[in-house]
């Protein structure tokens, strides 16, 4: 054993140890959990279960780094900001201390005893750490003002009926509407409700897709009947992260850019890493934007970050970061990620960049995000859009 920062570190047999129970501890823990608040998951039906479970994982993940460089912080950040999601849940934040005193008597039971000992103290002291420190900032769950017609237009889309959504969009364009305001404030409210019934069960899977495919239609049409302003000479690569298969709000944000002028290339859906960076590399870009759903596909976007980095250099474009991800998770996400800046829709996204036509890297809607060296597998993959935190 060592000691570096004050924290006890695991010896490499001791963290294969670990390493290796981490699924048993992740499925005692859960069901343990899944007992005393199984209403609360049972809302969810499996989605709830999957969700703690991947919540488990995730404290796993950030005690890793504590455990084998003695490295608090990044965990002490990881507690603070779920302190903040119970908290904006209106959820106990004891349930967070339960799940992390239950871990802890797991390994106790598993694990020798000098080794269980180690796992405990860096449980405690990045516990300790984050009451100490200042809250970090936690992006709200986007709140959109919408308009009276968002709500037919939802029902249209909703019911598969493209001339009814189509109509409504036409019209707001003839009253001298622009399109990123109808996006903004039609589309966009139309879509987090879909994505609620379909959370909460009350459509299919095969309805929310039929509604997004009518607004990529609709978007098309209107696009063709929104001027856009001279080229300003900035070029713009949009896509969405490996993984990340909903390209709708990335394609609101394309609309904007082209609208203001910039040229514009967007990949679409789960674009590969290796893709990108290829396109990033050929086409040399000012701005690189990346949508993340989901807090796996973090992964992902950290990945291009890495080797823009690694084959451009100070040469790289300027990253920004968008999408549900960074609706829910702001600071944490720019820490895992590592990128120039984030936004979390098109007005953001536009406002961002048009402020920030140098090479210079810099930052909005947050504090800087800070490099990080933490390996996250699995991340909180119950952050798709109005899903509560799973008690965990």
């Amino acid at each position: 054993m060592v000691m570096r920062d004050e924290v006890r570190t695991l010896s490499k047999d001791g963290l294969e140890r670990f390493n290796a129970l981490g699924p048993d501890a992740i499925s005692a823990v859960a069901e343990r959990l899944y007992t005393i608040h199984k209403p609360v998951y049972a809302r969810y039906g499996s989605r709830g279960r999957e969700a703690c479970h991947e919540t488990l994982a995730t404290h796993l993940e950030f005690l890793k780094p504590v455990l084998e460089f003695g490295q608090i912080h990044h965990m002490a950040d990881y507690l603070i900001w779920l302190t903040d999601l119970l908290n904006l849940y209106t959820i106990p934040e004891k349930h967070l201390s339960t799940s992390l005193d239950w871990l802890d008597e797991f390994f106790i039971e598993h694990m020798n005893l000098e080794d269980s000992a180690v796992v405990g103290d860096a449980l405690r002291a990045a516990r300790t750490q984050s009451l100490k420190v200042n809250k970090l900032p936690i992006a709200r769950p986007l709140s959109i003002e919408s308009w009276p017609e968002a709500i037919p237009f939802e029902a249209a889309i909703l019911i598969g009926d493209h001339g009814a959504a189509m109509s409504i969009m036409d019209q707001l364009l003839d009253d001298s509407h622009k399109l990123p305001e109808i996006e903004r404030h039609i589309v966009q409210p139309a879509l987090y409700g879909i994505r609620r019934k379909w959370q909460s069960n009350q459509i299919t899977l095969v309805c929310e897709q039929m509604a997004a495919a009518i607004v990529k239609s609709v978007l098309i049409a209107a696009m063709l009947r929104s001027p856009a302003a001279p080229q300003n000479g900035q070029r713009v690569l949009l896509g969405c992260a490996e993984g990340n298969d909903h390209d709708i709000e990335l394609r609101i944000v394309a609309d904007t850019f082209l609208i203001e002028g910039w040229e514009v290339r967007c990949l679409g859906a789960s674009v590969p890493t290796q893709e990108l960076l290829d396109q990033a590399i050929t086409w040399r870009p000012d701005l690189l934007i990346l949508s993340v759903s989901l807090m796996p596909q973090l992964l992902s976007a950290n990945l291009t970050i890495t080797q823009l980095n690694e084959r451009l250099g100070s040469e790289r474009p300027s990253v920004m970061i968008s999408g549900l991800a960074i609706s829910h998770y702001g600071r944490l996400a720019s820490i895992i990620v590592g990128a120039d800046s984030w936004s979390t829709d098109a007005r953001g996204a536009i406002h961002c960049a048009n402020s920030t036509k140098s090479k210079e890297r810099t930052y909005t809607q947050g504090e800087p995000p800070r490099p990080t060296s933490v390996s996250i597998n699995r991340m909180l993959s119950h952050s798709s859009s109005n899903l509560p935190y799973i008690p965990a």
